[in-house]
């Protein structure tokens, strides 16, 4: 299955209006995993030179690695976690502090307050994947998925399989998914929860442990703000669709993680056809691009913005107007009111957080 996933995001308070230099990528070293804080104050990349990588937190490098992955802000923008390898074991490293050696990691995971801390690693010595969460291991799976927190941070899933057992956990509890599963993944108010799993030949999808429909192949459900609407990518044959609810979209090539607005009346996600992407929002597809990521709607659902590349160069798109070309484009927010759109660019070697 491939799907270009899109951070399900909605207008946020404390969001930068501020244009500002945020880093430079030293002239001796190509930027890599660009990640900028969710309130614009902060970015950090991965700079890669000939004799190693080093995270770079705005201006401030860290210790060199052979590679670094995963680079991961705390919800307030202080602190960045990241995976790093040198020969042949891996670390999180989140600060300044280097942890114990794996095998590997996989993607850090921030509980929604910033307070804790998760990541599936896998033993040295066994090469058994376990999800390590405040430091502390879990129990040991032949493979487990990159684990989510629920919104109020007290629980915590993830699929994992042993041998042909495939579990579901979410917190002390487990569930039996038969050959697959994919989630779990939350509303914002906490109140329901949802997932899929494959018994071989199906995906079902469920809902507050309800199977709520089946298809060949699905991909975990997303919620509205208070989980009153939800949709999800299901596959027909070779051709995918969202499904909102029980009203089944148009087929297409590939389609990404579909985006509520925070009043759960808009929709959008993106779709391609024979290469092309573009966003389908309420229904409606827009102008076409190589490449579409960050969908974000305005507090009151009225405005779309995301970056959208041609070529080589990105540019930053707020409903159907495209703004000027840049080498990079992340994270586009809106302002409280709906009026600015703030985002991240990179252009030539500098980073910055700008305004529109």
């Amino acid at each position: 299955m491939t799907l270009l996933f899109a951070l399900w995001a909605f207008a946020q308070d404390g969001v930068s209006l501020e244009d500002k230099r945020l880093a430079t990528v030293p002239e001796d070293a190509a930027a890599e995993l660009v990640t900028f804080s969710s309130d614009g104050r902060n970015v950090a990349f991965a700079a890669r030179s000939k004799l190693h990588s080093c995270l770079i937190v705005g201006d401030r490098a860290g210790e060199g690695f052979d590679k670094i992955l995963f680079p991961t802000f705390s919800p307030d923008g202080k602190t960045v976690a990241y995976g790093a390898l040198s020969g042949f074991r891996y670390r999180m490293v989140v600060g300044d502090k280097k942890g114990g050696e794996y095998g590997g990691v996989q993607r850090p995971v921030f509980s929604p307050d910033g307070s804790r801390l998760a990541f599936a690693a896998r033993a040295v010595k066994n090469e058994k994947w376990f999800v390590v969460l405040d430091g502390k291991s879990g129990p040991e799976f032949d493979a487990v998925d990159v684990p989510v927190f629920s919104p109020d941070g007290k629980t915590l899933g993830y699929g994992a399989a042993s041998g042909s057992k495939v579990l579901l956990l979410l917190g002390e509890k487990r569930i039996d998914c038969e050959d697959a599963v994919d989630g779990p993944s939350w509303s914002a108010d906490g109140k329901s929860v949802g997932w899929v799993a494959s018994d071989g030949k199906r995906w079902s999808v469920f809902v507050n442990e309800r199977k709520v429909d089946e298809h060949e192949e699905a991909a975990r459900p997303v919620f509205s703000r208070k989980g009153e609407r939800f949709a999800y990518p299901a596959r027909e044959k070779k051709q995918w669709r969202i499904v909102v609810g029980e009203e089944r979209g148009p087929l297409f090539d590939f389609v990404g993680t579909p985006v509520f607005s925070s009043d759960a009346s808009s929709l959008a996600y993106a779709a391609s056809k024979a290469g092309r992407w573009f966003v389908v929002h309420q229904g409606k597809p827009g102008a076409e691009f190589d490449a579409v990521q960050g969908l974000v709607f305005s507090a009151d659902g009225k405005s779309l913005a995301y970056a959208a590349r041609k070529g080589a160069k990105w540019r930053l798109v707020v409903g159907d107007e495209a703004g000027e070309e840049f080498d990079g484009v992340w994270s586009p927010a809106f302002s409280s009111d709906g009026r600015k759109v703030a985002f991240g660019t990179l252009q030539g070697r500098e980073l910055w957080w700008r305004v529109k």
